[in-house]
């Protein structure tokens, strides 16, 4: 799989390959990576009923000058979240992917889409709400 993440600063420009190999692998490069998210949007994700189980422990959480609450755990954390992000959203289908994947800037509906028309297409499961 191959990741582009570009947000502005200071985020910036990130990008991860990743071969999903064997369990230890995933369990080294991606699954410690964590979510995160922007301190000037907590107040609307709170309102909105989202960011719940959100901690300063479990999440990175990125002000205007960067990273406020802890140091991160891989040089591009952000992108290999996404990945993660991805992986997930895959798994859901119950059967294996066999291929290569490539995203760029994905979002909840944005990884979702690519699924839910696979298995549209490809297996004839109904459209999923929202997908």
């Amino acid at each position: 799989m191959h990741y582009t993440l570009d947000y502005q600063a200071p985020i910036g420009r990130q990008e991860v390959e990743f071969g999903l190999s064997d369990v230890e692998t995933f369990r080294r490069e991606v699954a410690p990576a964590r979510t995160f998210g922007f301190v000037q949007e907590i107040e609307q994700l709170e309102q909105m009923g989202l960011a719940a189980g959100g901690r300063l422990n479990n999440c990175i959480l990125v002000g205007e000058e960067g990273v406020v609450n802890a140091p991160l755990r891989f040089p591009d954390e952000f992108a290999r979240h996404k990945i993660l992000d991805v992986i997930g959203d895959f798994y859901l289908l119950g059967r294996p992917v066999r291929g290569r994947v490539t995203a760029r800037m994905t979002g909840p509906l944005g990884q979702r889409r690519p699924a839910a028309r696979l298995l549209r297409t490809r297996f004839g499961v109904p459209a999923l709400t929202g997908a």
